[in-house]
């Protein structure tokens, strides 16, 4: 996973609606661009979790939530994988975990 930034934002969240959806926030293009290259949830959350691990060869200690890794990790405020992929920009961050410490919380 990642983005163009600084030409893109940086939000995961806002790359994974683009992964899901392959539209625009404003649900745009009806279809999608490319549609045939829509990631399912799975894919997209593993695009921002597994392979950047992967990416940066660090797979052995980060990438998953289990003993032995680091703990890098962002919590939001409802299960994404129960909602609908055209509401994953309506989950707002909780906390984020940066190498097993609270670096951020809005609770």
């Amino acid at each position: 996973g990642g983005s163009d930034f600084p030409v893109e934002d940086s939000s995961p969240l806002m790359g994974i609606y683009a992964a899901v959806n392959r539209t625009k926030f404003d649900d745009t293009p009806s279809g999608g661009w490319q549609p045939k290259e829509l990631l399912n949830l799975k894919e997209a959350l593993e695009m921002y979790t597994k392979n950047t691990a992967y990416g940066s060869f660090k797979e052995k200690i980060k990438g998953n939530i289990e003993i032995g890794h680091i703990a890098d990790f962002t919590l939001i405020d409802r299960n994404i994988i129960t909602l609908p992929n055209v509401d994953i920009l309506k989950c707002k961050i909780s906390a984020t975990i940066v190498n097993g410490e609270m670096v951020y919380k809005d609770f």
